[in-house]
């Protein structure tokens, strides 16, 4: 299973050229609302636009944002009862 990591950017067209410097490699994917980099064989980088991401509630009663989010892609996944 690969790792994926997700950075919400400012600017996506900077963040991409930055990141395509420092890690020497274009992107795989490089589509408005989305850039993502190859890190080895496990991961991904992903640049994402502020502008895109979405408030949780609890964000938005409160009108804070957090620098950052961790999702976690399971293959095969099936609902379980405990």
């Amino acid at each position: 299973m690969k790792a994926h990591f997700i950075l919400f950017v400012a600017a996506q067209e900077k963040s991409t050229a930055f990141y395509s410097s420092v890690l020497g490699e274009a992107p795989i994917l490089n589509v408005p609302g989305m850039t993502e980099f190859r890190l080895g064989q496990e991961a991904i980088l992903g640049l994402m636009p502020e502008s895109v991401r979405s408030m949780t509630a609890h964000e938005e009663r409160n009108s804070i944002r957090h620098g950052s989010d961790f999702f976690q892609a399971v293959p095969n996944h099936k609902t379980r009862t405990i």
